[in-house]
């Protein structure tokens, strides 16, 4: 079973969703190749804190809806 995931740039308010079976086997190195979201990968890789990945009821992605609109 796919679950739906996040990628999130805390720095920029930014994020994608994605589908995986697990969120463990998931690497950024690999989500580069990944033809969606390789180049929101490549646009964020040098944001500080980096990308992280999380579940879709993460409480922050509601605040970062307001200022910036997902692709």
């Amino acid at each position: 079973m796919r679950n739906g995931y996040r990628l999130v740039c805390d720095s920029c308010f930014a994020f994608r969703r994605f589908e995986s079976e697990s969120a463990d086997h998931v690497t950024l190195a690999g989500l580069r190749a990944h033809a969606a979201l390789g180049p929101f990968v490549v646009e964020h890789e040098d944001c500080r804190p980096p990308l992280r990945i999380t579940s879709p009821d993460d409480a922050s992605l509601e605040a970062y809806r307001e200022h910036y609109e997902e692709a």
